[in-house]
């Protein structure tokens, strides 16, 4: 009878309900006379391409009696929009649910078909964050061949540029002005033929010299011409990132560089301050923005490049690679919230690292419709296809875009779009699936990146695409994330300039929330132009017209940890290469503000987040006496030997929030619409009921990951809006 009421009050529920709910707002629970439904906050298990499985706590009172508990497992596709760090899950479906006592395989398949209908009313949007931080999938990539050897270190203690030309210097001259324009590099130079003169603009100021490589001046009186082109440049600047006019700082003159090779710059201000990391035996240097460290017990000092630790007995050199598992110890002592916490990405075994791992597998999604989106390729001369590492296609290296062939078929991608053609020159459509053989693509390839653009579904009027962040050069090396292969990819010169990905040089430090960004400069102002008399961004960073947003070190402490509001809201970042391309709509999810069509308990704040299942389907509470098991239909303690006792007082508690997945690096074609198979979900195993012992430090974990989820979120909600600084005026306080 209890579940005959049992099913009766899910029927009801199921046709009184239609209404969109807040994202984070867990548990879920549908309300009427008859009683409640409750879901608990899912506990996601994989993810595979766009697809994420999870499980749930479920509940159903009625009236006055006990809560019958259970569990349901779910697979849902995941549609991210990266900028707003918001996913949608839609497709639900649930292959199984399971109740602690018996129930009909006839009451398990109606209840299965009610939770599918009603979780999508749920509109679910759910932040990326609490995907991140609450997946149980074990974090860490297998081994690649990325290049890990040291460029030139250059370590200057007074303000510097670090200027970069790829290879010897390419001059092109300059319509309508007597100038030349280095088309090679992503700086703006320019040679005056007559003066023999080279000019570098940057940060609203011009910088001369008659050689490259020597010293270079501050033009404090610029000509009228050099004053016109910094009109225009300004006027034509694609700065993603706009501050206000009470954050942009005075320019400061700056010792330039210049290198045709990978190099990288560390920045000190004035003589190194080392300080000590509270809680550990290391000292870092306080006047610098780059991550200058030095392990009091070995004498080391180690620096942070591109997500990869070099080590030395000296700052003058030499440096050599040190794996981060071979890191001391004291690394993973570092505190969050300190000045410091922004290296804890790439220390392994921390919640950072983790995070940043999972992070990097979770892509940008899209709807492309077939029939309007398209795409140009050009070529510099005749088509020139050269093999691809690893694989039996070959790729143009004369044409901007990225151009594969495969046998007698061309694949184009096309910032994070597939298109296919059977000639090199077109005409192309859309892709309905990309070539088995990309995944096995080498690091030492220079179209490496386009490995992480899937195409996961496809009906005949649209085809839905991704990429995650190793499009933009963000890979997964063991247990962290680097930016970069480390390789040198040789560029094209011919009637034009084709650049490849650079690793090094830009003084690249990862932001947990924007991923990568690149350091260069002190004040407001840029140095990197496009769209005036010279190159477009071009490939320095992975897809065409790209540019990573500049890195601003966090004020009031570190990344992590709880911190403070800030004064002003932080401009989410505006990387999705999706979102101005005729013909295709990208996953674009705002945080939903709150609407009520059905009755919902509205005293959030009482509502605890702490009811859980096993993979078993086993339902368990977190109370502050410790763990507790559902059996007989009343919650009993869980003690240190996995064995249950009864409790004296009922438990009145119950959980809420969200959860996520992150995306396999796999090329499915079709999005799933069952669970993968996998041995996290789907029926649940057997077992008996004192495995609560195996499973409490998965429970355990799950419990944390919870409270990070909260906090991650709520830290990336009160990130301050960065000054649009450098060094030499926001390095550490």
């Amino acid at each position: 009878m209890k579940y005959l009421n049992l099913l009766l009050v899910l029927i009801f529920f199921a046709g009184s309900v239609n209404a969109k709910s807040d994202y984070a707002d867990w548990p879920k629970t549908i309300t009427n006379s008859k009683g409640v439904l409750t879901m608990y906050q899912p506990q996601l298990e994989s993810l595979e391409g766009t697809t994420l499985s999870g499980r749930a706590a479920i509940s159903v009172k009625v009236n006055d009696s006990e809560p019958v508990f259970g569990a349901v497992w779910i697979t849902t596709t995941l549609e991210t929009d990266r900028d707003s760090r918001m996913s949608t899950l839609t497709n639900i479906k649930v292959p199984n649910v399971k109740f602690a006592d018996d129930v009909s395989e006839a009451n398990l398949a109606e209840i299965k078909t009610l939770i599918e209908e009603e979780m999508p009313k749920w509109e679910l949007v759910v932040p990326l964050d609490e995907i991140i931080t609450t997946l149980e999938a074990e974090s860490g990539g297998a081994a690649s061949n990325y290049q890990n050897d040291p460029p030139e270190i250059i370590v200057a203690y007074k303000p510097s540029i670090l200027v970069f030309i790829d290879g010897d210097p390419i001059l092109k001259d300059m319509e309508g002005y007597p100038y030349q324009q280095i088309e090679n590099s992503p700086f703006f130079i320019l040679f005056d033929k007559s003066k023999k003169t080279y000019y570098l603009y940057g940060e609203q100021l011009w910088y001369s010299t008659k050689d490259l490589n020597g010293n270079w001046s501050n033009v404090k009186n610029p000509s009228s011409q050099l004053l016109e082109i910094q009109q225009q440049l300004e006027s034509s600047d694609e700065t993603e990132e706009t501050e206000t006019t009470s954050s942009k700082k005075e320019a400061t003159v700056a010792d330039i560089i210049v290198r045709n090779k990978p190099a990288e710059l560390i920045q000190i201000d004035g003589e190194a301050n080392f300080v000590p990391a509270k809680g550990t035996d290391l000292l870092y240097v306080k006047n610098s923005d780059d991550n200058i460290i030095l392990d009091i017990q070995s004498q080391n000092y180690y620096i942070l490049v591109s997500g990869r630790w070099y080590s030395s007995k000296s700052m003058s050199g030499p440096w050599s690679y040190v794996d981060t598992e071979k890191l001391p110890e004291q690394f993973s002592k570092i505190e969050e919230g300190s000045d410091l916490d922004v290296v804890l990405a790439s220390v392994p075994g921390t919640n950072a690292a983790r995070e940043a791992v999972l992070d990097a597998q979770i892509p940008q999604t899209a709807q492309v419709e077939r029939s309007s989106a398209s795409v140009e390729v050009s070529y510099d001369g005749k088509p020139d296809f050269q093999k691809v590492d690893g694989t039996n296609m070959m790729y143009a290296v004369n044409s901007p875009q990225t151009v594969l062939k495969l046998s007698n078929r061309y694949y184009c991608v096309d910032n994070g779009v597939w298109f296919e053609s059977t000639k090199p020159e077109g005409p192309w459509t859309v892709a309905t699936e990309r070539p088995e053989e990309v995944k096995d693509i080498e690091p030492s390839s220079p179209v490496y990146n386009v490995k992480y653009v899937y195409i996961y579904d496809v009906t005949p009027q649209y085809v839905w695409v991704g990429y995650t962040p190793g499009y933009y050069g963000c890979y997964v090396y063991g247990p962290t994330v680097i930016y970069g292969t480390g390789y040198y990819y040789r560029p094209w010169y011919g009637a034009y300039y084709y650049p490849r990905p650079w690793t090094f040089g830009f003084r690249m430090t990862y932001n947990p929330w924007t991923g990568w960004s690149m350091h260069v400069g002190f004040s407001y102002g840029g140095w990197f132009y496009a769209g005036f008399g010279g190159p477009h961004y071009g490939h320095y960073w992975g897809p065409p017209r790209y540019r990573p947003p500049y890195y601003h070190r966090p004020p009031n402490g570190g990344y992590y940890g709880h911190r403070p509001r800030p004064t002003h809201p932080q401009r989410p970042p505006r990387d999705n290469i999706y979102s101005s391309r005729p013909g295709v709509r990208p996953t674009t999810n705002q945080r939903p503000p709150t609407t009520s069509g059905r009755t919902r308990d509205t005293n959030r704040s009482t509502r605890q987040n702490n009811v859980y299942t096993d993979r078993n389907g086993q339902v368990y509470q977190k109370t502050d006496k410790g763990w507790q098991t559902r059996e007989n239909n009343s919650w009993k303690s869980v003690d240190n030997k996995g064995n249950t006792r009864d409790n004296t007082r009922p438990a009145t508690t119950r959980p809420s929030q969200p959860s996520n997945q992150r995306p396999s690096t796999g090329t499915t074609t079709t999005r799933p619409t069952t669970r993968p198979a996998t041995s996290n979900t789907g029926r649940p195993a057997t077992s008996t009921r004192n495995s609560s012992y195996s499973n409490q430090m998965m429970l355990d974990r799950a419990n944390q990951s919870r409270q990070r989820s909260v906090q991650r979120t709520n830290t990336y909600n009160r990130s301050v809006a960065p000054a649009r600084s450098g060094a030499a005026t926001n390095r550490r306080r």
